[in-house]
């Protein structure tokens, strides 16, 4: 969410008040909206899973940007959404140099403030910090990754299939061996046949 920042931060402590869709409201002090000496650990929030988007904040970003309403509600809710199943991994999510949403052990989403120092998104930080093309980046590298791991899957198969097909079909044959006609009781009827026309009447 990083081209929208810089709007977000402002629009909170300009106007005390900014609710995210599905994740809660944020609050500055009573009076204190538009102060520039609001340090950023006196922000509260509020947990409330009802919540919408603050509209103002839409026209607030459409004001300073001359883009259309719709598209930027489009952007941000993408973005909040990607901020809510990250913070479901088990991980922080860095919101416009504001603080770290997250999830708690009861399955509520928390937030904690940030000195304002760490405004800068190029400062060290030790939660990530999501932002569009970052995550657009990492998607489309675990898409290539699965790709080529299915590829290699598919290789290693036919690889092992042809192998198998070559060493099943190498097996030598077994020899034949015809079955040999048994003379033996033909000879011998044929001896006794020969004795017994030799044989001299009386």
């Amino acid at each position: 969410m990083s081209k929208y920042d810089q709007y977000v931060r402002e629009y909170l402590l300009k106007n005390g008040e900014l609710s995210i869709e599905k994740i809660g409201s944020f609050f500055t002090p009573a009076g204190a909206a538009g102060e520039k000496s609001l340090q950023l650990q006196h922000i509260s929030f509020s947990y409330n899973k009802r919540v919408q988007t603050s509209e103002g904040l839409i026209g607030y970003i459409a004001a300073q940007t001359g883009k259309n309403k719709v598209l930027i509600a489009s952007d941000l809710s993408s973005v909040f959404e990607e901020a809510r199943q990250y913070a479901n991994l088990g991980k922080a999510f860095l919101l416009a140099g504001l603080g770290n949403i997250s999830l708690n052990r009861q399955g509520e989403y928390e937030f904690a403030t940030v000195q304002e120092h760490t405004h800068n998104t190029e400062s060290s930080y030790a939660s990530p910090h999501i932002t569009e093309t970052g995550d657009k980046g990492q998607a489309g590298r675990n898409a290539v990754v699965l790709i080529a791991f299915i590829i290699i899957l598919l290789l290693a198969g036919a690889a092992g299939w042809g192998i198998y097909k070559y060493f099943s079909q190498a097996k030598p044959n077994k020899p034949v061996t015809a079955a040999m006609p048994d003379t033996t009781a033909t000879d011998t009827n044929k001896k006794v046949a020969v004795a017994a026309d030799t044989s001299v009447p009386v």
